[in-house]
């Protein structure tokens, strides 16, 4: 096997490719220019084989739900989760999903005795012993995300759970919070009836309650769903009757709520800017003037808010300007591998660096053909 071959096959793993971006943008490595030699570059094939979706959404179930027929999920999580997919699915983002294996103990572990009050039925004891099993959940959580992240450093991260599963998440996210490199991908976080939820979850009420969340300096939402008087957020002298009917209520009365929680979540989702991957060859011609924005997908309204950076080397003439706009007329013919970032600034939380990859080829006078390139003709 060539060299150039073993760095192409390395090329294809996510945590090289992320090194030979991070260099290049800082100036340590030259890019493909005419005449280089052994320059390292990443190729289009190692962009597009990385294997990594746009977005990773991990749920947690609770309350004994397990996954519906054909699904991930039990039927509470299936519901934001299936109006997630749709959104996704129908735009141009990619969606991987991964369950955190948790079924949780059933309600009825929680009472001590058959009526009353919410809380004079459930017990410090009925609570610890519903909750049993949920921090290994949140550790366990907290590892598939932290190996997921390795693999694919560029991936958004969407977390939600349920009953149990809402506190695992919480917990997950505090055990999290000192690693900012996951954090800051983090779009959103979607808690349906968080037993920890600050002065109102049952765990938060009868034992040794855990911090809120988000925590300071997160720059992600956490979204909290509880029906009044569910038993579990929202602990209190509601009778147990109308206390486990109130939790059991967000796959059916309340699904409404949870699809429109899947929207703003969506909504999050588009505002991180996505550099397109197809095609990723600029064709020009010498003397022939160009004026091109690199193609990013991003929401509309986030469109004027992109800021593009790069260090690499361009076609002589030619220039990127940190609106993303390639002009200039180019002098030279060659190839030339050009990797950049894209950030959006129209908040803090969604100004993450991300990069992007083009190789723009310079045809002689009367010999090339312009492609967008992925790119368009105005911002």
């Amino acid at each position: 096997m060539s060299a150039q071959q073993r760095l192409r096959r390395a090329l294809r793993r996510p945590s090289v490719l992320l090194v030979v971006l991070t260099l290049v943008v800082a100036g340590l490595i030259r890019v493909l220019a005419p005449g280089a030699a052994d320059v390292p570059t990443a190729s289009p094939a190692a962009v597009q084989e990385s294997g990594c979706a746009d977005v990773l959404f991990v749920g947690v179930d609770g309350r004994g739900e397990a996954p519906v027929p054909g699904g991930f999920f039990g039927p509470t999580l299936t519901v934001l989760h299936s109006r997630y997919t749709a959104l996704t699915s129908s735009s141009l983002w990619s969606l991987e999903t991964r369950r955190v294996s948790f079924s949780g103990q059933e309600l009825s572990v929680l009472k001590t005795k058959a009526r009353g009050p919410a809380d004079e039925v459930v017990t410090p004891r009925s609570a610890k012993r519903w909750a049993r099993g949920l921090s290994g959940a949140a550790t366990r959580a907290a590892a598939l995300i932290r190996a997921a992240a390795a693999d694919c450093p560029q991936q958004q991260i969407v977390l939600a759970g349920y009953s149990q599963g809402a506190g695992a998440v919480h917990r997950a996210l505090l055990e999290l919070r000192a690693n900012r490199r996951i954090t800051e991908r983090i779009t959103a976080a979607v808690l349906v009836a968080d037993p920890d939820r600050a002065g109102h979850g049952v765990l938060n009420r009868l034992t040794t309650p855990v911090p809120g969340v988000p925590p300071r300096g997160a720059l992600y939402p956490v979204l909290n769903i509880c029906a009044k008087g569910d038993v579990i957020c929202d602990f209190g002298p509601t009778s147990i009757r109308e206390a486990f009917r109130a939790h059991n209520s967000y796959r059916s009365t309340r699904a409404g709520a949870l699809r429109g929680v899947a929207g703003k979540v969506f909504v999050r989702t588009t505002k991180h800017p996505k550099p397109s991957t197809n095609p990723l060859t600029l064709d020009l011609e010498v003397s022939r003037p160009v004026r091109q924005y690199l193609g990013v997908d991003v929401a509309a309204e986030s469109r004027p808010h992109l800021r593009f950076a790069t260090r690499a080397t361009l076609p002589p003439g030619v220039l990127l300007s940190d609106r993303g706009l390639l002009s200039g007329v180019p002098v030279t013919p060659g190839t030339w591998t050009v990797l950049y970032t894209v950030r959006n600034t129209e908040a803090p939380e969604f100004s993450r660096k991300v990069p992007g990859f083009l190789v723009i080829v310079v045809n002689r006078s009367g010999t090339g053909t312009i492609s967008t390139g992925g790119g368009q003709t105005c911002p």
